[in-house]
């Protein structure tokens, strides 16, 4: 098999614009309500980020556990709390609107993608093909 790493896991914390509005940080701690939604796979992400970014977490918040990142997001798009989002995959909400970042400070976990295809079709035309396209559509552009 051969790969090409795409990137790695980037995830920043992200809510509905009407919720962005009730997010209250005083000495670096969040002192309103903040309802998180946690993503199973990665249940010590919030933990990362907060350690990471210097701000602290509500002790009593409450907590969603999802499964899926597109329900976590979908959770945080409806006001149900805040989720960690991926970057890139998650700018289409960024660009619509119906997501906000809350924080500027990303968290880039531990868990990259790749593309993985079978090394003896690699000079297929239609693998160079889409594995041009995919190369060039998760460019990190930072």
């Amino acid at each position: 098999m051969s790969s090409d790493l795409l990137f790695a896991l980037r995830i920043v914390p992200a809510g509905s614009p009407e919720f962005s509005k009730t997010v209250k940080v005083k000495n670096k701690t969040i002192v309103s309500e903040f309802p998180i939604i946690v993503h199973e796979t990665h249940p010590k992400a919030w933990e990362r980020w907060a350690t990471e970014s210097g701000i602290r977490l509500p002790e009593d918040a409450k907590v969603t556990r999802l499964d899926s990142m597109i329900a976590v997001a979908r959770a945080a798009e409806r006001g149900i709390g805040a989720a960690l989002v991926p970057i890139p995959l998650g700018d289409r909400w960024f660009e619509s609107g119906s997501l906000v970042r809350l924080f500027k400070k990303e968290h880039v976990a531990d868990v990259s993608y790749y593309l993985v295809y079978r090394e003896d079709r690699a000079e297929d035309e239609s693998v160079q093909a889409l594995r041009e396209w995919i190369l060039q559509a998760f460019a990190d552009p930072r």
